[in-house]
């Protein structure tokens, strides 16, 4: 029954109503947003996207060849387009309830365990052809309302996809999506084929044995965790989660002359035997799709929360976790079943419904050499050899069921007694490594660079790039065999290789350092394990991240990638700065058969262990430290103390005794050498970059304080280094590059206004803060970038003037959180900013906003989404090869309660800048100081104003001009304070607008003021419905 209810409110025309009317946005064309789900009852997350780098004919999402219309900011058309770029997005979402499901869902599970695998949600694909006007989506997965696993009190779980990604190649029509689902049943993984299905593949396209065998127990039954015997019975059980992938490429009707996505049938590559997590895939044109991810075999472990994605995120793991790898060749990758079963082209499809793979992808091979291999080999319950790879021949194919010489993990038997005191007898490997089950891998980050293996000009093969964390194994070196894992540390491992011959089992080369004492300045005693190797104590390692680059991409210096990783002391969440170190091309190399990527390939002056004598280091060991990019020195802590003095007050032991907060620093190139603990109060995250030629870009979180920023009482900025000679520098652009020098500013703890610095061409310069956040409230979480696209030419030619790639100008987005909950937990995901870097990051493009509190006008960085009801994050994005075309696409949804999510849906937007454009300039109205004001009052009127130059072209905004339709003309300058005595009696129209160096004017922009002798306060009655 409706009702209404009657309220007494006061309308009061104040005196003093601060007013913020607008801003101009760096965009140049109008606001183009798109909601790509469109389903915001839904819980919808992991947005990503990417561009195809070649034209289509322009269609809408409904089949309809269409013209693409590009308006300015003040809606005037530019420029009007017949071609469009393909843009596919991929991201999860919940589906509706469909009639008689008997699946349990559950509706009041925090959002912080959606990693686990909570709800009914599928993967979906989604395709623009008209630069992202209307989007066509496509479900992938179809299994949220399918079950494979029974709890044991019956109820069939969800088939749940809690994380997708997917890779297209930079300049092919292919597409790989992947998901982690709960649902395991289907798919037809390649452990299913028959006998005569595998025949039948080798013999007519010579896969091999590896390629078609399970030798590593891919397939088993699913399993699952009780998170009610780990502390969490709100959680419960919860079945492992399988990998899978859908193949699409993008394809023309030859009969409508229009381009869809035509995907296939979901392939699914794993079992749930172990837990999925952390998948990754990167694909190259002309070699194919490569995937990396993590199983645990004791399922995902909750974590401590140490650091930003510690928790429920697979950051933290159970001992046995390896990295496991498959691939699709190129060829391979279009080959479809027809109705009968047979193996035939895409082309020659002719059925109704999606196609089945023809090919499957490659079994699944452990990458890592966690897992633990026994002398004693037992079988299961149908007779079949467990672990047989242990007991593999790889050279001659030859299987055997216990240790021998040419078993390459298992040429003899050691015996080990567990800190149990149960003695087992374990595998040697025919390097050395006794492989007894007590470390376990995360978070694999991975790229793959094209190469011609033949030596005839086309590529045809991809070297991977990867590494990942690993902890280090309880027991070692005395360490208490009752502390868990996380508190001894991880290290990060290495490994690169041919993607068709993939390493198995394998160690790899240890990226970080021995660690350093920092009371003598040498290396810590060195360990011995309990087999008798020695090995080095290391800080704390984690977080890798890298860059690479093709030969063809080299510059001078000879970079082919940079190698990143975080490092610190104390613990997990701990302080950390940020390192890298450089794969540099040897002087004596062969593309056709060297690997440019190679571990041997670091730049790295002393090594040890290079002849393979230490087990622990199959590779040799760089001694080398790391390239420290993070690093500076404490100018001041709020106790008065400096530089060393400070520092010798942190507590080295982990305690939580009060210590001094670092409140100005100062970064050198000397501290490229630092280690982590020369100042130990600092942390960084989110490093990432690319790699161009020589140039590098790479930001960063940071915040000068550890302690204080994890419980909300200092926050994080973002910052970026730029180098010029593959990373032996950091400098602002070289005068060679067009670099006039630069202008950037800090602001320290000890004084409210930034600090600015001038820097000439080529100089060494201070990572550049570009977020400016000030005060705690609100921190940085993640950032994302985008370089431009390599230029795209159609025929031989440019079809329009921006398909010609500007290296110089790259783009960058944050995302801000809420630093008041970062002592609970992660901070809240708020608002996302974005800009677009100039002259190679010289210069970024910046808007003005007025600062009510100090009554000035900043430059800040425009909102790429800012309701403040909505909460966005991870965004993803990409730009065309000019940077005149943004593209973004990101997760955002609405909390008005504590863990209760509503509007969540994927949306996109599209940002385009008129470089080339005699466009009109824009105005906007800042600040407004009255609505309304008394001359009997006296007192002045603040009025704000800016404007932008929309063709970039000249020196700008030259000239402002304010004029009230009854006074006339009020001032020409961006601020106006008038006496509010010279205003005529009566409502004003104020009208501001703005002139460029060309002469044009803006359109006007309008706001009202009241002008009165007296101003009175009204109450008036309002009717409000329910």
């Amino acid at each position: 029954m409706s009702t209404q209810k009657r309220l007494f409110i006061v309308l009061c025309v104040l005196l003093a109503v601060i007013l913020l009317v607008g801003s101009v946005s760096a965009d140049d064309g109008q606001m183009f947003r798109r909601n790509v789900s469109n389903t915001p009852e839904e819980e919808s997350e992991e947005a990503a996207i990417h561009m195809m780098e070649f034209y289509v004919p322009a269609q809408t999402a409904d089949g309809e060849l269409t013209a693409i219309e590009y308006y300015d900011a003040e809606g005037t058309l530019v420029e009007t387009r017949e071609f469009a770029k393909p843009l596919v997005t991929i991201y999860i979402d919940g589906v509706e309830e469909t009639g008689g499901s008997t699946i349990m869902i559950e509706d009041d599970i925090p959002i912080y365990y959606s990693g686990i695998g909570f709800g009914t949600r599928d993967a979906f694909g989604a395709l623009s052809l008209d630069d992202g006007a209307t989007w066509k989506r496509r479900n992938l997965s179809d299994s949220a309302h399918l079950s494979s696993f029974n709890l044991a009190d019956g109820t069939p779980y969800p088939g749940d996809v809690h994380y997708m990604t997917f890779a297209i190649a930079e300049d092919g029509d292919k597409v790989l999506a992947g998901w982690l689902s709960k649902y395991c049943m289907g798919g037809n993984p390649t452990y299913t084929l028959t006998d005569d299905e595998k025949d039948l593949l080798q013999t007519t396209y010579g896969l091999s044995d590896l390629y078609l065998e399970d030798l590593f127990g891919v397939a088993g039954s699913q399993a699952s965790v009780d998170y009610t015997q780990q502390g969490f019975p709100e959680v419960g059980e919860v079945p492992y989660s399988c990998v899978w992938t859908a193949r699409g490429s993008l394809e023309l009707n030859e009969e409508t002359g229009l381009y869809d996505i035509i995907w296939r049938k979901a392939e699914r590559l794993t079992s749930g035997r172990r837990d999925a997590n952390r998948l990754e895939i990167m694909a190259v044109a002309e070699a194919g799709f490569v995937m990396v991810w993590q199983e645990d075999p004791e399922g995902l472990r909750p974590g401590q929360g140490l650091g930003p994605g510690e928790g429920w995120s697979g950051a933290v793991v159970n001992q046995k976790t390896d990295i496991w790898y498959s691939y699709i060749d190129w060829d391979a990758f279009d080959l479809v079943k027809d109705d009968d079963g047979n193996i035939i082209p895409l082309e020659e499809y002719i059925g109704d419904t999606m196609p089945q793979v023809g090919l499957p992808v490659a079994m699944p091979t452990r990458l890592s050499d966690n897992n633990m291999c026994k002398a004693d080999s037992q079988t299961d319950p149908n007779g079949e050899l467990i672990n047989a790879y242990c007991y593999y021949d790889y050279d001659t194919g030859t299987q055997y069921d216990a240790p021998n010489p040419a078993a390459d993990f298992c040429t003899e038997s050691v015996s080990w007694t567990n800190p149990g005191g149960t003695t087992i007898n374990l595998c040697k490997s025919e390097d050395g490594r006794v492989l007894w089950g007590r470390t376990g891998a995360s978070r694999a980050r991975l790229t793959l660079e094209p190469y011609d293996q033949d030596g005839d000009g086309i590529t045809d093969s991809a070297w991977v790039i990867l590494a990942y964390e690993e902890m280090k194994a309880l027991g070692e070196g005395g360490s208490d065999p009752e502390a868990e894992p996380e508190d001894i540390g991880k290290n990060i491992w290495y490994h690169s290789f041919d993607m068709f011959h993939p390493d198995m089992v394998a160690q790899g080369g240890q990226l970080n350092p021995p660690a350093i004492d920092r009371e003598t300045g040498t290396y810590f005693e060195m360990l011995e394990d309990d087999f008798g190797n020695l090995f080095y104590e290391t800080e704390i390692a984690r977080r890798f991240n890298l860059m690479s680059q093709s030969l063809d991409e080299m510059g001078a210096s000879e970079t082919t990638g940079i190698l990143i990783y975080k490092q610190g002391i104390i613990n997990q969440g701990g302080p950390a700065d940020i390192f890298l170190r450089r794969l540099v091309l040897p002087d004596v190399f062969d593309p056709l058969v060297d690997n440019p990527y190679a571990y041997h390939n670091l730049a790295c002056s002393t090594w040890e262990f290079t002849d393979g004598s230490n087990p622990r280091y199959v590779e040799g060991l760089c001694l080398d430290p790391g390239i420290n990019v993070s690093g500076t020195d404490i100018v001041m802590c709020d106790d008065g103390s400096s530089g060393e003095t400070c520092a010798d007050k942190f507590p080295w032991d982990g305690g939580i005794s009060p210590f001094p907060k670092v409140t100005e620093w100062l970064q050198t190139p000397e501290n490229y050498d630092d280690e982590s603990w020369v100042n130990p109060y600092d942390v960084a995250k989110g490093h990432r970059g690319f790699i161009d030629g020589d140039f590098i870009m790479m930001l960063y979180a940071w915040s000068p304080n550890w302690k204080a920023n994890s419980v909300g009482n200092d926050k994080y900025n973002l910052y970026v280094r730029r180098s010029f000679d593959g990373g032996l520098t950091w400098t602002t652009t070289p005068a060679a590059l067009d670099g006039v020098g630069t202008t950037t500013c800090e602001t320290y703890l000890t004084d409210p206004e930034p600090v600015c610095t001038t820097y000439g061409a080529g100089e060494f310069e201070q990572a550049r803060n570009v977020s400016q956040l000030i005060g705690t409230k609100v921190t940085i979480l993640d950032p994302r970038y985008t370089p431009t696209i390599d230029s795209i030419l159609t025929d031989g030619n440019f079809l329009y003037p921006d398909d010609e790639r500007d290296p110089s100008t790259f783009f960058i987005v944050y995302e801000t959180g809420d630093n008041t909950t970062v002592a609970e937990g992660e901070a809240t995901p708020l608002d996302l900013f974005y800009s677009r870097a100039y002259v190679y990051g010289d210069q970024y493009d910046y808007i003005e906003w007025y600062n009510q509190n100090t009554g000035e006008v900043e430059l800040r960085w425009d909102w790429l989404e800012n309701k403040q009801d909505d909460l966005s994050g991870e965004a993803s994005v990409t730009a065309n090869p000019a940077g005149t075309f943004f593209y973004a696409a990101w997760n955002q949804w609405c909390e008005p309660e504590e863990e209760v999510i509503t509007d969540s849906d994927i949306i996109f937007r599209r940002v385009m800048y008129l470089d080339d454009t005699d466009a009109i300039p824009s105005a906007s109205v800042l600040f407004q100081s009255h609505l309304a004001i008394a001359t009997s009052e006296g007192g002045t009127l603040k009025l704000v104003g800016t404007g932008k130059d929309n063709d970039h072209i000249g020196d700008g905004i030259v000239a402002f001009e304010w004029v009230s339709d009854k006074d006339g003309v009020l001032g020409t300058s961006a601020i106006l304070n008038i006496p509010v005595t010279s205003l005529s009696l009566g409502r004003h129209a104020i009208s501001f607008r703005v002139q460029d160096a060309e002469g044009n004017w803006s359109p006007a922009k309008t706001t009202t003021l009241l002008v009165a002798e007296v101003l009175h306060t009204l109450n008036l009655p309002v009717v409000t419905a329910p």
